[in-house]
């Protein structure tokens, strides 16, 4: 990943955790790569490592969502 990916993963990351976006929210990346002035192809492999990670949720043909969190 760029160095650009990670600032943006690290963001996203940041902003779920602290409540910027709610849980079930979904995640527009076309609206972050505006925010975060960068490709949605950057914003697309941010969301999809942090799917991985478990604090996105990706559904087919349905966008990304942030997933419920779970405090412990």
């Amino acid at each position: 990943m760029s160095e650009a990916g990670s600032r943006i993963l690290s963001s996203i990351r940041r902003g779920i955790l602290h409540g910027n976006w709610k849980p079930g929210g979904k995640l527009q990346p076309a609206a972050l790569a505006e925010q975060f002035d960068t490709s949605t192809t950057v914003v697309r492999e941010a969301l999809a490592r942090l799917a991985g990670d478990g604090l996105v949720e990706s559904e087919r043909n349905r966008g990304f969502f942030v997933q419920k969190l779970d405090l412990r």
